[in-house]
């Protein structure tokens, strides 16, 4: 049986409209403020690297967004590393509040069918639940090395959430008690 976080569907997002690669990475927390602050900050495309030591800054693009506003569907995010390299991401599903959902576009060596989908759900008024889900193909090199350096990014930029908002990391059966089968979510 599939579980919720495991679900290709995520709160009525087909994962499978971008790519056919397989959840590799998932990142659970519970932070102590409301959804929609927390929203806030995971989705502010120019103040992200705040929280990983892996990007030093990061140039935001609008004008591809498809209804013209900021942060939507077509946002680029650039993200320049410390090794000076500039990793492209595409926003490709927006839903402000509670989900946003981005793709490498370039690095497909390294990061093979690349997605990542960020949720923020209440999950009690002044606590929400954050997930952090990473899809990837991992059977070329490239993606044995995403994976290994992944697994330590991903981890290290939400721990420095729950620092930033208070709260804990959970694991999945944690966080599968905060919340009931979310919206949008097959079973």
């Amino acid at each position: 049986m599939v579980t919720q976080y495991e679900s290709r569907i995520v709160r009525g997002f087909d994962v499978d409209r971008i790519t056919p690669a397989p959840l590799q990475l998932i990142q659970f927390a519970q932070l102590k403020a409301q959804h929609t602050a927390v929203f806030d900050v995971v989705s502010d495309h120019g103040a992200l690297h705040k929280f990983t030591g892996t990007i030093t800054h990061i140039d935001v693009d609008h004008t591809n967004t498809a209804t013209g506003k900021e942060c939507g569907v077509g946002t680029l995010r650039y993200c320049h590393t410390p090794l000076r390299m500039t990793i492209q991401e595409s926003i490709v599903c927006w839903e402000p509040s509670m989900m946003y959902g981005y793709r490498i576009r370039n690095f497909q060596s390294l990061l093979p069918d690349h997605l990542g989908i960020v949720t923020t759900e209440p999950a009690t008024n002044d606590t929400t639940l954050l997930t952090w889900r990473t899809y990837f193909h991992s059977k070329r090199v490239g993606g044995h090395f995403a994976r290994v350096s992944l697994g330590v990014i991903l981890p290290d930029m939400v721990s420095n959430l729950v620092k930033h908002f208070g709260g804990q990391i959970l694991d999945a059966n944690e966080a599968a008690t905060l919340l009931p089968t979310p919206p949008g979510i097959a079973q």
